[in-house]
């Protein structure tokens, strides 16, 4: 099968989480002996040289998105393009596969309005009469809402769960010595219910204090109140920030949490969930959406609306040594089964469907 891949969100020196599906899909492809893979990425990354971010053994199978020649270079190989990035080039011809990783620009007060807006048209526009022959998602959570919002793409869309298999595969035994923490890991933004996180811990910090708090993550959409409430929390000299940590410090940090706190509002998969299993990090999370739906059973499900629940979630994982053992063992086993190579075969099959094979 010819798949043209659009890399263009690669173009950066840390690319976002769809940034990982595209980084980690196109590695599982490349292992796939029935896929030619090739990529595409817009040429306005060359103007600016943002183009010598991609990765070395894409950058070599992959050209700029020059509508002209890459239209006609599809259509004489028969290629299929894949925009795993909420859009489809106008100029692609043939077969098309997009990826719509959640409808968060359709949620009030979830980003800056401007954005929102050029993000829900660039969505509407796939329900058109030159819509995508197959829609992929994360989960089945957002499936339902895509046909609930694009009910003309009903029968294209197909939930095929992302891997977490791309960290290293530390592993902790035990937790270092030292006083133990709870860990945030995502863009620091309303969504992401950062607020509600503070909240919980001034409760849980008022009577433990040994207990922490380490929040990493990049400002996002409303970052500068998250960041007063961090600052004016009682237990604040007890608070790390971080607004980045590199890839190969995120099993460490996992491996010697006491436990992911992600009581998110909103998630189109939620990658931290599955990571955090993946490294032997019992997590409380949100107890409806895809945030509970990628959980499997594994985690503890809490109301994100109340730092009361949080906070007695963490309080359990800190009081109940067996629940945290058990946790441990049951994230692992779940995460395990959420690996590239599944996403990629699953991927391959919708391609091949679209191809008529």
């Amino acid at each position: 099968m010819q798949i043209r891949l659009d890399v263009t969100t690669l173009c950066a020196p840390r690319p976002s989480g769809v940034g990982v599906y595209v980084r980690q899909l196109w590695a599982a492809l490349a292992r796939r002996s029935d896929v030619d893979l090739r990529g595409l990425w817009n040429p306005s990354r060359l103007v600016k040289g943002r183009h010598r971010y991609l990765p070395p053994e894409i950058a070599a199978a992959a050209d700029p998105r020059w509508p002209l020649l890459a239209s006609r270079s599809v259509r004489r190989a028969g290629a299929l393009v894949h925009g795993p990035d909420f859009r489809l080039p106008d100029w692609s011809p043939g077969p098309r596969v997009v990826s719509i990783h959640d409808l968060a620009s359709f949620l009030p007060d979830t980003m800056p309005p401007d954005f929102a807006a050029l993000a829900r048209a660039r969505v509407i526009r796939l329900d058109g009469a030159h819509g995508p022959d197959a829609v992929l998602t994360g989960s089945r959570a957002v499936a339902v809402e895509l046909v609930e919002r694009l009910p003309a793409l009903a029968g294209r869309i197909h939930a095929i769960p992302y891997g977490c298999d791309h960290l290293s595969d530390t592993r902790s035994g035990s937790r270092p010595d030292g006083p133990p923490y709870f860990l945030f890991v995502g863009n620091v933004e309303r969504r992401k219910n950062v607020a509600g996180i503070v909240a919980a811990f001034n409760l849980v910090a008022a009577e433990r204090p040994e207990i922490r708090l380490v929040v990493v993550g990049k400002p996002g959409f409303g970052a500068a109140e998250i960041e007063e409430k961090l600052a004016a929390s009682p237990a604040r000299d007890r608070i790390e920030r971080r607004t980045w940590v590199e890839t190969d410090q995120l099993p460490g940090l996992y491996a010697g949490a006491h436990g992911l706190v992600f009581p998110t509002w909103y998630e189109g998969f939620g990658f931290p969930i599955l990571e955090a299993m993946w490294h032997g990090c019992p997590v409380i999370t949100t107890s409806n959406g895809t945030m509970a739906e990628v959980a499997g059973g594994a985690a503890l499900l809490v109301d994100p609306a109340r730092p009361e629940d949080i906070a007695g979630a963490m309080g359990r994982l800190l009081d109940d040594e067996a629940l945290h053992a058990d946790l441990v063992a049951r994230g692992r086993a779940h995460a395990r089964t959420f690996t590239w190579d599944r996403c990629a075969e699953e991927t391959a099959a919708v391609y091949a469907t679209v191809l008529g094979r």
